[in-house]
C-alpha cells in the first residue's frame, strides 16, 4: 500500500475518538434544539459520519491486487473519487480535531456554570456547542480553500556586510515543491507562475519536488519553472519525490527549457563586477550530503546554499561555514496545522525545529518556503501556500 494511504489509515483510527466525540456532541445538542426529531437527527448524523469517514474504510477495503484502480485514484487524485470520498474526509478531519478542544472547554465552562448559576447553564449547553461548531466550520472551510487556491507573497530583507554596489537591492525570488500532479491543475501552477513574475526577480531559486510520484506531470513542473522570469535565470536542486521519481529526467527536461538544476555542485552567477556563489545540495532522505561539499560550496560576495530538507545538522553546518542565505523547502509550512488556544501543532515538527518562513542563525538567514503542491492530504490549512522575495541591502560598505 502506497505511504501516502497507510498514513492517512493510521491517522484516521488515531483520531477517531475525536470524530466520535464531535458527532455524539453535535447529536445532543441539535436533539436539545429539536427535539420532536431527536431520532432523525440521530441516524442523519451517524449516516454522515459513516459517509465523511468512508475513504480510510474504503482504502483497507480496496488494498488488494484487485483493486489497483481504485487504490491509484485515491494516490493520484483528480477524479470524482477526490469530491465524493477524499476532500470530505479531510475537510471532517481538520473540522472535528479543530473543534474537540473547544466542544471540551465549553463542556467544562457549563459544568461549572451549572454549580454557580444554575438558570444559565441549561441554554449554554444546549447552544454553544451549535454555535463553536458553526463558527469553526466557516473557519476550517473558508481557510482552507484560501491557503490552498490562493499564493500569498512573504516578503524580508537579507543584510550582508560589504556587499558590493552590484547586489544592492538584489531580487531573490524562493519557490518550493511545486509538486505537480492532477491535483496542483493548471489554473494553479498559472497563478504561481504570474505571481512570482509580479516580483520582478533577479534570481528564482527553487528547492525541490517538481512532481509527487511518477513521471506523467514532469513535463507540467518543467515548463512552470521555465515560465518563471528572472534577470539572472532560474536555478534548482533535487527533492526527496523528484529522486523517487525520476531525477534524470527531471534534470534533462528543466536543462531543456533554460533552467539549471545542480547535484551538490557550486555555480557562480555572475552580476556586474559581483558574484553569486550558489551551492546547490541534494538532500533528502535517500541522498544525504557530504560535509565537506558543504564547505568547499561556500564561495563569491554572496553565498547561498539550496538544500531541500532543512535538516538541523545541515542547517547548523551552513550557518557555520558562512553562508549568507540557506533556502528549503519540503516541509509545506505543515500543510495542515492544526492551531487551538494559541498552540499549534503539524507533523513537520517531528522532522525539524524549521518548518516555515525565516529563521536567523548568526550571520545566516535561512528561508523555508512553504511551497505551493500537496502531500498525504489534498489541502492546506494554516500554512498558506506561498512565493518567498529575499531582497538583499548591504551594510559596513566602504564607499
Amino acid at each position: 500500500m502506497p505511504w501516502a494511504l497507510r498514513m492517512t489509515i493510521q491517522m484516521f483510527f488515531l483520531a477517531l475518538p475525536l470524530y466520535v466525540y464531535v458527532g455524539l456532541r453535535l447529536v445532543a445538542s441539535i436533539s436539545q434544539v429539536s427535539p420532536g426529531y431527536h431520532h432523525a437527527i440521530r441516524y442523519a448524523v451517524i449516516a454522515v459520519g459513516v459517509w465523511l469517514c468512508s475513504y480510510p474504510l474504503m482504502i483497507v477495503v480496496t488494498s488488494n491486487h484487485r483493486a489497483d484502480q481504485w487504490v491509484n485514484a485515491f494516490v493520484d487524485g483528480g477524479g470524482w473519487q477526490d469530491w465524493v470520498f477524499v476532500y470530505p474526509f479531510w475537510f471532517w478531519a481538520v473540522f472535528a480535531i479543530q473543534t474537540a478542544p473547544y466542544l471540551l472547554a465549553a463542556d467544562a465552562l457549563g459544568g461549572l456554570l451549572g454549580w454557580m448559576v444554575g438558570s444559565f447553564a441549561p441554554g449554554f449547553r444546549k447552544y454553544a456547542p451549535l454555535v463553536l461548531s458553526m463558527l469553526v466550520f466557516l473557519t476550517v472551510a473558508i481557510r482552507m480553500y484560501v491557503d490552498t487556491r490562493r499564493p500569498r507573497i512573504r516578503q524580508r530583507e537579507l543584510t550582508v556586510a560589504d556587499l558590493p554596489e552590484a547586489l544592492e537591492g538584489f531580487r531573490i525570488v524562493h519557490v518550493s515543491d511545486v509538486q505537480a500532479d492532477p491535483r496542483t491543475d493548471d489554473e494553479l501552477l498559472e497563478r504561481y507562475v504570474d505571481l512570482v513574475n509580479s516580483l520582478d526577480a533577479d534570481l528564482v531559486l527553487f528547492t525541490g519536488d517538481l512532481v509527487t510520484r511518477g513521471m506523467d506531470h514532469i513535463g507540467r513542473g518543467a515548463e512552470t519553472l521555465a515560465r518563471m522570469q528572472a534577470r539572472y535565470g532560474t536555478f534548482a536542486c533535487l527533492g526527496d519525490h523528484d529522486i523517487w521519481s525520476d531525477p534524470e529526467g527531471i534534470q534533462r527536461q528543466l536543462g531543456e527549457l533554460g533552467v539549471r538544476m545542480g547535484h551538490n555542485e557550486r555555480i557562480d552567477v555572475q552580476i556586474g563586477e559581483a558574484s553569486v556563489g550558489l551551492y546547490v545540495m541534494t538532500n533528502a532522505y535517500s541522498d544525504r550530503p557530504s560535509r565537506r561539499g558543504l564547505r568547499e560550496g561556500v564561495g563569491g560576495d554572496l553565498a547561498i546554499l539550496l538544500s531541500h530538507q532543512p535538516t538541523p545538522d545541515v542547517v547548523d553546518a551552513a550557518a557555520k561555514v558562512g553562508y549568507h542565505l540557506m533556502t528549503s523547502g519540503h516541509t509545506h509550512g505543515g500543510q495542515v496545522t492544526i492551531q487551538v488556544f494559541g498552540w499549534s501543532l503539524s507533523a513537520s515538527r517531528f522532522e525539524t525545529p524549521f518548518v516555515s518562513g525565516f529563521y536567523e542563525l548568526g550571520s545566516m538567514l535561512l528561508s523555508i518556503n512553504n511551497g505551493l503542491g500537496l502531500t498525504l492530504a489534498p489541502i492546506r490549512f494554516l500554512a498558506p501556500s506561498e512565493v518567498t522575495l529575499i531582497e538583499v541591502r548591504g551594510f559596513g560598505r566602504e564607499d
